[in-house]
């Protein structure tokens, strides 16, 4: 079995109030408080 390495170099999260724009869209503030994405590199594996 191959090992899977993703070392995340970054986590983004929303930060305060979503900008204006997302909430004139229309996009629910309370769903993505607890938002959050991993940024990285794969650095092993498929």
């Amino acid at each position: 079995m191959e090992s899977f390495r993703f070392p995340v170099q970054l986590v983004i999260r929303p930060q305060g109030a979503l900008a204006p724009d997302a909430v004139a869209a229309g996009l629910d503030v309370e769903a993505y408080r607890d938002y959050r994405a991993y940024a990285g590199q794969i650095t092993e594996g498929p």
